[in-house]
């Protein structure tokens, strides 16, 4: 994810998954998954004026969001459940909403470098993950399990996620 990448996206729905909303603070949604990147990132979101989604019946519980309220965050059922990611859980919630046509960005699945993430190392105290490898199974089944009508593609260079096609950007949003 660059700002680039970023700006190309301005003229379709988006949907941002955690740090991403820095890039794209217009995206008419927000999707993490852990409570605790909420606690630490809530403060941070007063320029971000979009929904704030929170898979329910995750790893969240009632208690770890009560003290969110205040900044809207929703916990929503996701009709294909929240996978291990927050990057899942946006597919997930994309295709809840009815979208039938997802365009991926950023997933690359894997450490570039040094950097587990487009921003660089963590610095917030959370985890830096490199567990992207437990990721893949939940993408895996969610693309055999896709209805018909629905297509989902990789616009991510070099991205370990290989069960969705590929294709570069700019053709992708055509």
């Amino acid at each position: 994810m660059t700002p680039a990448v970023a700006e190309s996206c301005r003229s379709v729905p988006t949907i941002v998954v955690n740090d991403a909303y820095k890039l794209l603070p217009w995206a008419f949604a927000l999707v993490a998954s852990d409570a605790s990147w909420w606690r630490v990132h809530h403060s941070d979101l007063d320029g971000f004026n979009g929904r704030r989604i929170t898979p329910a019946g995750d790893h969240n519980s009632v208690e770890d969001l009560a003290g969110f309220r205040g900044w809207h965050v929703e916990p929503v059922a996701l009709v294909y459940g929240y996978g291990m990611c927050s990057g899942f859980a946006a597919i997930s919630y994309a295709l809840t909403l009815g979208y039938t046509k997802i365009l991926l960005t950023g997933f690359d699945m894997r450490t570039v470098g040094t950097q587990r993430h487009f921003f660089g190392q963590r610095t917030d105290g959370l985890r830096d993950t490199d567990d992207y490898h437990l990721f893949l199974p939940d993408f895996d089944q969610l693309a055999r399990k896709l209805p018909d009508g629905v297509t989902i593609t990789n616009t991510t260079p070099g991205s370990r996620l290989t069960c969705f096609p590929i294709m570069k950007l700019e053709g992708a949003l055509k």
